[in-house]
């Protein structure tokens, strides 16, 4: 199960949790069984036990600061804190004739 809950203040520059609930309820995963990469708009999620494998991916709405981001497991729940970033920070300003 897939949760995607905004921050409080749902801004850019703020942040926001994912929480990821282990489908078995007897906490049957290990930290080391579960594999997060993330770029800067997307995250790939991997978690393997025995002959079972889970994947999943998803899209960001706006730009992560993937390098600020953290990752908890404890009791079957993963909680990833995702940092957002403005997007505008580094937009062009496009020069009006």
């Amino acid at each position: 199960m897939l949760h995607n809950r905004p921050a409080d203040h749902a801004q850019p520059g703020v942040e926001a949790d994912l929480a990821i609930i282990d489908p078995g309820y007897e906490y049957v995963l290990k930290k080391k069984d579960i594999h997060l990469k993330m770029n800067s708009d997307s995250f790939s999620l991997r978690a393997e036990k025995d002959d079972v494998e889970y994947v999943s991916t998803g899209n960001f709405c706006c730009p992560v600061a993937v390098k600020n981001s953290e990752a908890d497991y404890e009791n079957g729940l993963l909680l990833i804190n995702i940092p957002l970033v403005d997007p505008w920070d580094n937009a062009y300003d496009v020069p009006i004739h």
